[in-house]
C-alpha cells in the first residue's frame, strides 16, 4: 500500500500526527507551485496553509482514483486560480502596484559543478534572467512550463489537475518554450 495512502488512513481514524507527516512530506513541492503561479511568497504560504486545511477537511471524500498529491494538487491550483481572479478584478491602479512589486519565480536549481565563485556567479545570474522570463510569460502557459519542466508532472497529470484537453496544455507549453526560447535568445 502507498505511503500516503496509510497516512490517510491513520487520519480518517484520528491520528493527527498522520496528517502533520503527510503535510511535512508534500509541502515544499506544494509550495513551489503555489509560488510559481503567484509569485509573491506571503501569498502563495496563505494558499498552501488554505490548501492542506481543505485537504484534511475532505480527506474522507478523497476517492483513491489518483495519487494523494494530484488531488491535493487540484485543490491548490483552484485556491490559486480563485486568487488570480480576485486580484485582477482589483481596480487597475491597484494592480499596478502588486505588478510593480511583484517578486521573482521559484529559482530554479542548477547544479553546482564545483567551487567556482566564477560559476556561482554565472548561475546565479542564469537563474535570475530564467526566473524574469518566466514571469513575463502569461499565467496559463507559465503554470504549465513549471508544472511540466521544473516539477516533472507528465501531460496527462497537467491536463487532468487544469481540466483541460491535453492538446490544449501542450498549445500552452509549446507557446512558453517559444517565448522563453525567444526572450533567452540573447544568451545563446
Amino acid at each position: 500500500m502507498d505511503e500516503d495512502l496509510e497516512l490517510i488512513d491513520k487520519i480518517i481514524g484520528g491520528d493527527k500526527a498522520a496528517y502533520k507527516t503527510l503535510v511535512d512530506k508534500h509541502k515544499k513541492r506544494v509550495y513551489s507551485v503555489a509560488y510559481g503561479i503567484i509569485g509573491d511568497r506571503e501569498e502563495a504560504k496563505d494558499i498552501l496553509q488554505e490548501a492542506f486545511m481543505k485537504a484534511f477537511y475532505s480527506i474522507g471524500s478523497f476517492r483513491r482514483e489518483s495519487s494523494f498529491y494530484s488531488w491535493l494538487y487540484r485543490i491548490l491550483v483552484n485556491l490559486c486560480k480563485d486568487y488570480i481572479r480576485k486580484k485582477s478584478k482589483a481596480p487597475s491602479l491597484i494592480r499596478a502596484r502588486i505588478n510593480d512589486d511583484y517578486r521573482e519565480p521559484e529559482e530554479i536549481e542548477i547544479v553546482d559543478t564545483g567551487k567556482n565563485p566564477k560559476e556561482e556567479l554565472l548561475n546565479k545570474e542564469i537563474t535570475n534572467v530564467v526566473g524574469k522570463a518566466l514571469k513575463r510569460l502569461p499565467p496559463k502557459q507559465r503554470l504549465i512550463f513549471i508544472l511540466r519542466h521544473i516539477n516533472g508532472f507528465s501531460m496527462e497529470e497537467i491536463s487532468d489537475s487544469l481540466r483541460c484537453s491535453r492538446s490544449t496544455c501542450k498549445v500552452h507549453l509549446f507557446r512558453a518554450i517559444r517565448a522563453l526560447r525567444k526572450e533567452l535568445d540573447y544568451y545563446k
